[in-house]
């Protein structure tokens, strides 16, 4: 469930926000949590939109897609899914199909910095470990992210 679901391919969407307002679920409670937005098509583009929400606020549920200069707000799964997503911001998140989840930073910095780097289960990356997830073959996206959008 989501404030705004999108099954279509090839969506865009461009400097607009995207908020569920509803608070966060108690500990505990199961059922209640409700994604600012899912995308579920293929081949989707952002570009400085921003994405917020208590938990689950981002459903990056299935298909390829590329996030440029977005800005994501949660707390507890705030990013989540099967999608094979490339995200041009401070923190990349990854899934693999067995569920686990890696998570990396790489040339991170800012206000915000410490925090993330200083847990246990950030890895922070050197040029030839994030190389793969910063190029657009990532997403097969030379198929269909303009040059100019990249």
């Amino acid at each position: 469930m989501a404030s705004v679901t999108v099954y279509a391919n090839y969506f865009s969407a461009k400097d607009i926000s995207f908020k569920n307002t509803a608070l966060a679920p108690m500990p505990g409670m199961q059922g209640w949590q409700v994604a600012a937005f899912r995308i579920s098509g293929n081949k989707a583009y952002f570009s400085g939109c921003g994405f917020y929400g208590a938990q689950d606020t981002l459903c990056d549920d299935a298909g390829r897609h590329y996030f440029k200069e977005c800005y994501i707000e949660g707390s507890i799964d705030f990013i989540f899914g099967n999608g094979r997503s490339m995200y041009k911001v401070l923190a990349h998140l990854f899934l693999s199909t067995l569920r686990t989840v890696f998570f990396g930073v790489y040339k991170c910095w800012g206000p915000g910095a410490a925090a993330v780097l200083g847990v246990s289960w950030a890895q922070e990356l050197d040029y030839d470990s994030a190389y793969p997830f910063l190029v657009e073959s990532f997403v097969n996206g030379k198929q269909w992210i303009a040059p100019t959008d990249a």
